[in-house]
């Protein structure tokens, strides 16, 4: 007869301190301008750091998070017709390249971290993918029916590379009737909601609390840590033993749904991510200056035009339009 072992519910209790944003000009106050924005010289320090290299790393667990598309971003990819052309500017896992999949349209996704591209792949085979940099992209001009950029300018560090972005979407949308989306992440964060961050700052580091099971960094030692909290528990007890502790007992006999809880260090690495949060006005002025530098680049004759903005989710949404 084989025996069936209850599963436990871990509990991970993350202290508010570790929850909290921290404002990027209380880390490096030397990068900062005097009108608040982050010096351009110093971009690499914060992109690398605290968005390239963290999304490397937590690929496999924010991937994990990411299935479902926003209602209103799939709705405005349901809005092109068959034979449309589709890019997506940051499509990290490709959950938004899905959406296309019955809809008769091509898609192409690209990305600047490459362990999720390489994710993407596997879920997007009717899909083409590659890295690729939103502020420099590979792509021929005047391509594409409808763009999105979900979740990508807010990690750009200043107003000029966040311009320059906004300037090569408007490049790539083809001329008479090419449609751009995009989110960006809200100063204006709606109290008691899902993923609300309390912010101090404009432009701040994120925590991330990156699951061991799913870190490069985790090794043999955590594994078995992991075995060992999940056996024992036909006789109400589990033998619960960190890499660096003893063991300890948890008697679990008058706990029915076998609730453990465990410090965060033992299950989570943490991380930051660079985030610029945007009022309103921002991401309006922002596009409006990528509508110019893109005329001041290019002898296109195009009208670029913001249709509308939304709030969703604390982010605020804009479509632009270019005839």
């Amino acid at each position: 007869m084989v025996k069936r072992y209850k599963k436990s519910n871990v509990i991970i209790n993350i202290k508010p301190s570790d929850k909290q944003c921290k404002p990027v000009k209380e880390i490096f106050p030397d990068i900062i301008d005097k009108s608040g924005d982050i010096l351009s010289i110093n971009y690499e320090l914060l992109e690398s750091k605290y968005v390239h290299d963290v999304y490397e790393t937590m690929a496999e667990h924010f991937s994990h998070t990411r299935n479902i598309p926003w209602p209103k971003v799939k709705n405005f990819l349901a809005s092109f017709s068959p034979g449309s052309i589709i890019l997506d500017v940051g499509c990290g896992n490709g959950r938004y390249l899905e959406c296309t999949t019955n809809l008769n349209i091509f898609s192409i996704g690209i990305d600047r971290c490459k362990s999720l591209i390489e994710i993407a792949k596997t879920k997007n085979s009717s899909s083409a993918l590659f890295i690729d940099d939103c502020t420099q992209l590979n792509i021929r001009s005047h391509i594409f029916d409808g763009i999105i950029c979900i979740a990508v300018i807010h990690h750009l560090s200043n107003s000029e590379r966040r311009i320059q972005a906004v300037s090569e979407l408007i490049r790539c949308a083809k001329k008479n009737g090419g449609k751009i989306l995009i989110y960006v992440w809200s100063w204006n964060q709606v109290a008691d909601t899902v993923g609300v961050r309390a912010v101090t700052s404009k432009d701040s580091l994120v925590p991330w609390h990156l699951q061991k099971k799913y870190s490069k960094l985790g090794n043999e030692r955590y594994n078995d840590y992991v075995r060992n909290i999940t056996i024992g528990q036909d006789n109400n007890e589990i033998t619960h033993k960190s890499p660096t502790k003893p063991y300890k007992t948890y008697n679990l006999s008058n706990n029915k749904e076998h609730i453990i809880h465990v410090h965060p260090e033992r299950y989570l690495i943490p991380l930051q991510r660079y985030y610029h949060f945007f009022e309103e006005y921002e991401i309006i002025d922002i596009c409006n200056h990528g509508i110019n530098l893109y005329h001041s680049q290019t002898e296109d004759k195009s009208i670029i035009s913001i249709k509308q903005i939304y709030f969703d989710s604390n982010n605020w949404a804009i479509e632009l339009e270019k005839f």
